[in-house]
């Protein structure tokens, strides 16, 4: 699986907050990253590791493809909005965007 993937200690994610509980899924990397630069601390990207994921129990079950990506959606969104002070307007024109192509799909596979 190919994804971002957190590692702290647990005083720090404590003291960071710990989760924002406004996301689901796939923004809690990011927002703990950001929380932790905001606090002080030194974050590192590493791209050379690899990690086995076996399931999925969480979106296999319960989404559909396109659901996952507007869950994704969904979840960034409120990053770039609340702790990268995207502008309102510029969040609602992606989440519209995306209603266009969801339809363009639906349009499309019928």
């Amino acid at each position: 699986m190919i994804g971002a993937f957190l590692l702290c200690d647990r005083d720090k994610f404590i003291q960071v907050g710990q989760f924002d509980e406004c996301t689901f899924l796939y923004a809690e990397e990011l927002i703990l990253a950001e929380r932790m630069r905001n606090s002080g601390y030194i974050t590192y990207y590493e791209s050379n590791v690899e990690l086995i994921h076996e399931g999925g129990y969480t979106t296999k079950k319960k989404f559909v493809p396109i659901s996952k990506v507007a869950q994704r959606l969904e979840s960034e969104l409120y990053y770039y909005e609340k702790y990268k002070h995207v502008s309102r307007f510029e969040i609602n024109m992606t989440k519209l965007l995306f209603k266009v192509y969801k339809t363009k799909l639906w349009i499309f596979k019928r």
